[in-house]
């Protein structure tokens, strides 16, 4: 049905979206790494979530991009880690003393190897094998976890505003989407 899928596939992209996107998460760089200075002032004022909705504002752009150019492993990394990285800037926004930032910025990081990585795979320019490259992808979900495992357990705060059985369903369907990811 699907002659397609054990070929390797190129994008056809215009050659000025690319650098775009970088120059779009070079900028998200550069306001994480102004949040990572005032966090290590440690100064509590009163919150200012104008970092938070120039942030959000340059993810969105970035991910109509991503979706835009139908990079969809690319465009689901994005929305996973930059959900964590906007978390993170939200509550410093809140209380300047909650942390992490160094967190946002090593995720951030994180991206840009994916994207870099498969951009320079799908264009022929990353001179590797299928077989090396699924590896890499193996790698690229491994890291992933450890990521999402560090933020649940040593960042993310609940509300307490789910029962039980809520958050259940919520876990479930997590679980779910873990496993069409991994496929």
């Amino acid at each position: 049905m699907y002659n397609n899928m054990t070929e390797n596939q190129t994008i056809d992209y215009d050659s000025k979206i690319i650098p775009k996107i970088k120059e779009m998460i070079n900028e998200g760089f550069d306001k994480l790494k102004s949040l990572a200075k005032v966090e290590s002032k440690k100064i509590t004022k009163n919150p200012n979530f104008k970092l938070y909705e120039e942030l959000e504002k340059k993810f969105d752009e970035i991910s109509f991009k991503l979706k835009e150019l139908k990079l969809c492993n690319e465009y689901i990394y994005f929305l996973l880690i930059s959900d964590y990285i906007l978390y993170i800037v939200h509550r410093n926004s809140i209380d300047s003393n909650f942390g992490h930032c160094d967190l946002a910025i090593e995720l951030l990081d994180f991206f840009m190897e994916i994207f870099t990585t498969n951009v320079n795979f799908y264009n022929n320019s990353l001179k590797i094998t299928d077989e090396e490259f699924e590896t890499l992808k193996i790698h690229f979900k491994k890291q992933y976890w450890k990521y999402r495992s560090q933020f649940y357990c040593d960042i993310y705060q609940p509300t307490g505003d789910f029962s039980e059985e809520e958050m259940y369903e919520i876990h479930k369907s997590l679980r779910s989407f873990r496993l069409s990811i991994l496929i």
